[in-house]
């Protein structure tokens, strides 16, 4: 500010130190900030944080300066600037037949943007915020009040409502509807964003809107109080044509002046399934060049559930069980590639007691795969003893007969599988990593030509390698000596390689492809 240091004036913006008057703070407060918050009380600590920063760098003297010159207050008022109400809800919701009493009515707290705002004569240039996180179920019984919130975001809220709906969404989705033609806002939220199935609608509004300016990750905790597995900063530009954005990851607190920086291209953020963030260019060609093949996704040809949920493992988790009630189960731990250990546990298995998933269909079953959910990369084996499964697995059933289930584990297992998916699905390297039931079902399952003589070879290969490994996992839990456990050890990783090489083969990979999947493995 240098070069604004000198005489002020009564019109100057700022003072001879070159800083902003308080005159100019308080024209600045009154005509650019607005705010609303559903919670009286953070409205007002707000608005006397605001007021403070008006005052910063104020002394006695410069105050009394001010005065003299402008013969005005010290500090304007800005009560309708900063407002207390429910952003999302306009006073429209009175249009629908409502039930409710006063009470319901106050905790609702309509906010009409037009009225409350009137000095406003157009819409927002910039907006800025830290949106709730909160996802309201549908399909349960709710309050009064909540129940017609939810009719009334359905309406007014179409490409952020889906089979669940997180408040953090709406905001997104309202700020485009409230910032100007070439206006920008910014938010900081829940990572799952980028790629999480459930706010697909939103990106593809967003990306036909305009475009984001930058997209950063923030792979560390930045809430404590926030369970949500990672958060992300945006910055969208309405009406913004630019092709590349600038994608920041960021691994720790102390790093964040200092991120890892990728340029990405607008068309590679597109996809319905997410956002191709944090992987390179040549990564996303191999990606493109697999999705040429034909294929179909996973959650067409079959059906995937979540394991039990018994709401309180202490309770009914034994390795004690007491009669036929109680059935083998096995959790995300006891999942290898290729093999199950079973490590005697035993749920009490009385669907009216357990809390979800209980289905008897899902698991009483010949055969079917069960992968881990707790994991940062695709881990499944088939289970022919009929266990029963826990929230820590998925449970997946094939629908068709076009494929095996030992082709199909073959592909998941593979490397390329889990080069598509972790090149989707951020969770790489983190401490309580998920695979999510949304994130398998679009991977691309390529099917056999069994009528292609080339085609059908492969398939018996790749099946009889399967054979293989899990007849030599059998005969590394009966050794003892260590030694002999490594030589099959060994064994098992040639045939798994064997397998890997064969999918290249079905999915049309050349050498330098499959040298970029290898060197990510």
């Amino acid at each position: 500010n240098k070069h604004l240091k000198g005489k002020s004036t009564k019109n100057s913006p700022v003072n001879h130190e070159g800083f902003l008057t308080t005159a100019e703070k308080n024209r600045i407060l009154l005509n650019n900030i607005f705010g609303v918050d559903i919670d009286l009380q953070a409205v007002e600590v707000t608005k006397l944080s605001l007021l403070v920063k008006a005052l910063e760098g104020e002394t006695t003297t410069s105050v009394e300066t001010s005065l003299l010159l402008f013969h005005q207050r010290i500090l304007p008022n800005i009560d309708n600037n900063i407002l207390c109400g429910n952003s999302l809800v306009n006073s429209d919701f009175y249009d629908a037949v409502l039930n409710l009493n006063p009470k319901e009515e106050r905790k609702i707290n309509v906010f009409n943007w037009k009225k409350r705002f009137n000095q406003i004569t157009d819409v927002f240039d910039a907006i800025i915020g830290n949106p709730p996180y909160r996802t309201l179920q549908l399909g349960k019984k709710q309050t009064s009040e909540k129940d017609y919130l939810l009719e009334y975001y359905k309406t007014h809220f179409p490409y952020s409502f889906d089979y669940k709906i997180n408040l953090f969404a709406l905001f997104i989705e309202k700020s485009i509807s409230i910032i100007s033609q070439n206006g920008i806002f910014s938010m900081i939220i829940p990572s799952a964003f980028y790629n999480s199935q459930s706010y697909c609608k939103l990106r593809e509004y967003l990306l036909k809107n305009g475009s984001f300016s930058l997209l950063c990750d923030l792979r560390y905790k930045v809430f404590e109080q926030a369970e949500i597995g990672g958060n992300a900063i945006f910055f969208f530009k309405k009406n913004l044509k630019e092709e590349k954005i600038q994608f920041h990851s960021v691994d720790s607190y102390e790093n964040f002046k200092n991120p890892k920086i990728q340029n990405i291209l607008k068309e590679n953020i597109s996809k319905e399934n997410g956002f191709n963030l944090n992987i390179d260019n040549e990564y996303i060609k191999v990606i493109n060049k697999i999705l040429q093949v034909e294929t179909v996704e996973l959650g067409s040809i079959t059906k995937i559930y979540q394991g039990i949920i018994t709401g309180d493992n202490k309770k009914y988790i034994t390795v004690k069980p007491k009669n036929d009630k109680w059935k083998k189960i096995i959790r995300g731990r006891d999942i290898n590639k290729y093999s199950i250990t079973f490590d005697n546990n035993f749920v009490l298995y009385e669907p009216k007691k357990l809390w979800s998933n209980t289905d008897l269909k899902m698991f009483d079953v010949p055969e079917k795969i069960i992968s881990r959910q707790t994991s940062d990369k695709l881990v499944a084996a088939i289970d022919t003893e009929r266990y029963f499964s826990l929230d820590s697995t998925h449970v997946i059933h094939l629908t068709t007969n076009k494929i095996t289930f030992k082709y199909l584990l073959a592909l998941f297992n593979s490397k390329l599988m889990n080069f598509i998916y972790q090149s989707r699905v951020k969770e790489g390297g983190r401490v309580f990593a998920q695979v999510k039931v949304v994130n398998l079902k679009p991977l691309p399952i390529r099917l056999i030509n069994k009528k292609d003589k080339n085609e059908s070879t492969i398939f018996k290969e790749i099946e009889n390698l399967v054979d293989k490994i899990m007849d030599t996992n059998k005969e590394i839990r009966k050794k003892i000596i260590q030694h002999e456990k490594d030589l099959l050890f060994e064994k098992a990783e040639h045939f798994t390689n064997e397998i890997d090489k064969r999918v290249y083969q079905i999915y049309n990979l050349n050498k330098e492809e499959i040298e970029i999947i290898e060197k990510n493995d």
